[in-house]
């Protein structure tokens, strides 16, 4: 007696000794139809994997679907300029300029690898800095190729992009991001790079300084801030400073006056912030000098400035 079981992909078959003998001119049908409907049972449960292997044209251009960037890149004192740039970022913390102790911002760069300095006027208040061929500089006609920014507000100027670093405040700044290379994502006078200036706030409790320091040839100078948490979430940095001198030669004198105020209230979703920025600056530039006048007293002013 013939048995035929078939369950998914398995197939079993059994057969069981009789006690008589089947006849020799009775061929065995029924062993041969159970092989044949087990083996299309099989083939019939295969999966059919032709189609997966049709080629693709891989140098088609393919619509990908739109991405959505819902996570912030923005640093909590301003947009910050090392998030994901392809390019070499050099980062200036509080605590390096406290030790390097710059008279403006721009001497800060004097360590920083592919930066010059210079004075075309002159003055120590009206430097030039140069970084791959490109300057940020207060002389207009040079190739600007550097933007700088103070929270991410532009303060090249409008017509030129010259940039006046002895208007920028210093003594408040928190942090500073400095771009070498192409930034053209930045604005028109990126192309040599970027410099992100984020000024002070103060979070914490509530805090004051007062910092007075002088020095030779009747330089001077004085800064005061506060700051810190107030009711209902908000915080507050307010600071002030002052600075003279009248430097080694005639006519050279260059006072600063600027006052920096930040006020605003940040949650975790949503913020406003107020920023209110006031300096002046002025500065005599000193002239060129015959060398016959050199020799004889290198501090005269004969240009004026």
């Amino acid at each position: 007696m013939i048995h035929r079981h078939v369950l998914g992909s398995h197939c079993s078959i059994s057969s069981e000794p009789r006690r008589t003998q089947m006849p020799p001119s009775r061929p065995p049908v029924t062993l041969l139809l159970a092989l044949v409907l087990c083996a299309s049972s099989v083939d019939a449960q295969r999966q059919d994997t032709t189609r997966a292997r049709v080629p693709t044209d891989t140098t088609a251009a393919q619509l990908l679907p739109a991405v959505q960037v819902i996570g912030s890149v923005l640093h909590a004192a301003g947009p910050a300029i090392a998030s994901g740039v392809p390019a070499r970022i050099s980062t200036i913390s509080r605590a390096d300029l406290r030790s390097r102790r710059p008279r403006l911002l721009s001497d800060a760069f004097a360590r920083e690898p592919g930066v010059s300095l210079y004075d075309d006027l002159g003055s120590p208040s009206k430097i030039t800095l140069v970084t791959r061929g490109f300057t940020a500089s207060p002389v207009v006609g040079l190739p600007q190729g550097v933007s700088v920014f103070l929270d991410g507000v532009p303060v090249n100027e409008p017509d030129a992009g010259q940039v006046n670093f002895d208007l920028l405040p210093l003594e408040h700044i928190e942090r500073v991001e400095f771009l070498s290379g192409t930034a053209s994502l930045f604005g028109p006078h990126s192309l040599g790079g970027a410099v992100n200036v984020m000024t002070r706030h103060n979070d914490g409790d509530p805090t004051g300084e007062i910092e007075v320091a002088g020095g030779s040839h009747d330089s001077y100078s004085a800064t005061v801030s506060h700051g810190g948490r107030a009711p209902r979430g908000w915080s507050y940095y307010a600071g002030d400073g002052y600075s003279s001198e009248e430097g080694w030669r005639q006519l050279a004198d260059a006072t600063r006056l600027h006052g920096l105020l930040n006020v605003g209230r940040l949650g975790a979703q949503r913020g406003v912030r107020l920023q209110a920025l006031a300096a002046n600056g002025n500065a005599e530039t000193a002239g060129s000098l015959p060398l016959s006048v050199y020799r004889i007293r290198p501090d005269s002013q004969p240009l004026g400035g």
